[in-house]
């Protein structure tokens, strides 16, 4: 499922377990079918149970580690084929063959054997270039044959400061290379494991991620520890190829996932996705955008049974680094979904302040692309925002009265709060409740940012509404600091005019400032404290396509 967790600098996840369920219990909630590790995880517990009832039966005697159960579990588990380890860990959680693999452990008096080991390796974006797993998120500057080391350490999980262990190291990739068949520990001593990345095997855009796996070297050949290597090939948007990249005619079967890595190039200020259909074809399909770091920035759904011909987004924001752009095949798609997926980017970069006022109603930009581009330019303003600064002090929820009006069409909250805070909740909603107290829009924060809507269907008249933010601390409430980015978009857009030397259109040439200007008329009957916000509109002067908004605010 695309909600399911994937690993990179962690050697994550250990094995998958069913992720999406109806459940037969009577109803306790409002819904009966549940996702992602509400599902997972109590379905793993039970198979933990299972096997530990059943070792209780059959060795009554025997204090089976859980660490060793966990490994047992892993070696029993499936491999799912067109996933790798990122995916999939282990594999398909399997109890029959996890109990015939923790019967062979007893037998074999595995228990005080047992080990446990700490790994670690090179991952340039974790903090100290440290991970427990060797990440590169951006391959392209690896060298042939470059080499990199794991760092492996024994826990003494079996309490023996007298050891000797040696290992038999097997690579499942041939583009993974360990420099030694073996390698052994003794006593308390770290080692070093060194692996060479043959960049020749690496030709094509994409993740690779292989795994070398470390055997005890006797009869048993029993699996001591394992490390997993990453290495990310982008997709590189340059001169050559006008900075965009586009990929024709994807076929996705439902559930199924595509990854295309994005390097972003140097002096790009903005983003363009655009997913489009067939009219001859169906598809249901999503993207999903992660940032460099990994966090998901958007969704975006394309549905041709609600005639959606094209879905376009725009990024202005950007990050250096790799963005990682999913693209999925929904799994309530009834048949195969065939789309179309282009992702261009934008050199042309606002080098002046954003906020327009009577005093300053002109903007500069430059090109920092090395190519020449011409516009026709125009703007609207959209709507406006308001920002909260809430402190909770051993407060467990805080409530922002609003209303919608009869000339808004939507209001969004942004939520966000430190990482710090963050980690303080077990979870944290977001309610937005009518006059009447009934809940018209739910939600909540899965990392330290989060949006929730409500779009204006009340007719004529204005509505009252509270949004309540409510987070679940992990011990009593404490303290806390909570932004709130309140944006109304308005129903129907005011244009204003954007010009250069007295007309719309403007040719950006390589490193060339040109300027600007905006004649708006102010918005009647703002709310208190707010600010205005629109775009700018940059349009391809052959097709009138848009290639390129830039935010910008008013002061009015």
């Amino acid at each position: 499922m695309h909600f399911s967790s994937r690993g990179g600098e962690v050697n994550k996840p250990n094995i998958v377990s069913p992720g999406a369920c109806t459940s037969t219990v009577p109803n306790f909630s409002k819904h009966d079918r549940f996702w992602g590790t509400s599902m997972a995880s109590p379905y793993s517990v039970g198979v933990m149970s299972l096997l530990l009832s059943a070792a209780r039966v059959e060795y009554p005697d025997v204090k089976i580690p859980s660490r060793l159960l966990y490994k047992a579990i892993e070696e029993g588990a499936v491999k799912m084929k067109g996933y790798d380890y990122v995916d999939q860990g282990s594999g398909y959680i399997n109890v029959m063959n996890a109990w015939k693999v923790l019967k062979k452990y007893i037998k074999s008096n595995q228990v005080a054997k047992f080990e446990t080991y700490t790994v670690s390796s090179f991952a340039p974006n974790m903090p100290n270039n440290t991970a427990q797993s060797l990440y590169i998120r951006n391959g392209s500057f690896i060298t042939k044959n470059q080499v990199y080391n794991y760092t492996v350490k024994r826990n003494n999980t079996i309490n023996k400061y007298r050891f000797f262990r040696t290992y038999r190291l097997k690579s499942d990739s041939d583009w993974l290379l360990p420099l030694k068949r073996k390698t052994y520990i003794r006593n308390d001593q770290e080692i070093r494991v060194g692996v060479k990345i043959d960049k020749s095997k690496l030709t094509k855009p994409g993740l690779y991620n292989g795994m070398i796996y470390a055997y005890r070297a006797d009869r048993s050949k029993f699996p001591e520890f394992d490390m997993m290597a990453t290495v990310v090939i982008p997709y590189e948007f340059n001169e050559a190829n006008k900075y965009t990249q586009s990929w024709d005619n994807i076929q996705l079967k439902p559930g199924e996932l595509r990854r295309y890595f994005i390097q972003v190039p140097a002096g790009a200020t903005s983003m363009k996705i655009k997913m489009s259909s067939d009219p001859k074809a169906y598809t249901y399909s999503w993207y999903f955008l992660h940032e460099p770091d990994g966090r998901q920035k958007d969704v975006a759904i394309l549905n041709s049974d609600n005639n959606d011909k094209d879905v376009v987004k725009y990024y202005s924001d950007l990050i250096p680094g790799v963005y990682e752009l999913d693209v999925l095949g929904f799994f309530r798609a009834s048949g195969l979904s065939t789309c179309n997926l282009s992702v261009e980017f934008s050199g042309v970069n606002m080098i002046d302040d954003n906020v327009l006022s009577s005093d300053h109603n002109s903007i500069k930009f430059v090109n920092e692309f090395n190519e020449m581009k011409r516009f026709s330019v125009s703007g609207k303003i959209l709507g406006y925002q308001k920002d909260y600064t809430i402190r909770l002090n051993k407060k467990d929820y805080y409530k922002i009265p609003f209303i919608v009006k009869e000339n808004e069409a939507a209001k969004t909250f942004k939520v966000s709060i430190s990482k710090e805070d963050f980690n303080k909740t077990t979870d944290f909603a977001m309610m937005i409740y009518d006059s009447t107290g009934k809940s018209v829009a739910l939600d909540g924060l899965t990392y330290d940012s989060q949006t929730i809507s409500l779009r204006n269907s009340f007719g004529p008249d204005s509505a009252k509404f509270s949004l309540v933010l409510r987070p679940a601390f992990a011990y009593a409430a404490g303290q806390m600091t909570i932004h709130v980015k309140e944006i109304t978009s308005l129903k129907n857009k005011e244009t204003f005019r954007v010009m250069h030397n007295n007309s719309s259109r403007v040719t950006f040439y390589p490193s060339v400032t040109e300027e600007l200007n905006c004649t708006y008329k102010p918005l009647k009957n703002l709310p208190k404290d707010v600010k205005p916000y629109g775009k700018i509109y940059f349009n391809n002067t052959s097709n009138d396509k848009t290639e390129l908004e830039i935010p910008v605010f008013f002061k009015f």
